[in-house]
């Protein structure tokens, strides 16, 4: 399915306690389509909307065209690309440049949420 990504947002219920891991950081949870990229310093995440290229669900690449635009989105060098579809989360603060990565894909905006949670919850609840 060749696509145009178009976001889903979905807001979740705060569940009461200490639910604002990050203070001013607030949770974002979207369903789209997004590159995963591989770099040199790890992986990273860049929806499909922030480029001009038309793509299909599943697609793997490796061309210096595409590689050249995600690498302004990313840390490091990209050397291969996989197009995924799901729910994605992160912290953004809004008004604010300050965001997360992206976790993600996963099949339901519960199962994403979870996740962020887990990877950027509140250190004070470790001690």
């Amino acid at each position: 399915m060749i696509g145009v990504s178009m976001r889903s947002t979905t807001t979740l219920p705060l569940i009461p306690e200490r639910d604002m891991t990050m203070s001013f950081m607030q949770l974002q949870v979207d369903k789209f389509d997004a590159y995963r990229v591989e770099t040199n310093n790890g992986s990273c995440i860049v929806p499909c909307d922030l480029l001009t290229r038309e793509y299909e669900v599943g697609e793997w690449g490796n061309d210096e065209e595409t590689l050249g635009e995600l690498e302004t989105f990313c840390e490091g060098y990209p050397s291969e690309y996989t197009v995924v579809s799901g729910w994605f989360s992160r912290y953004s603060a809004p008004g604010f440049m300050d965001q997360t990565d992206y976790c993600g894909p996963y099949p339901t905006a519960k199962e994403a949420a979870d996740e962020c949670k887990e990877m950027y919850g509140d250190e004070e609840e470790d001690v």
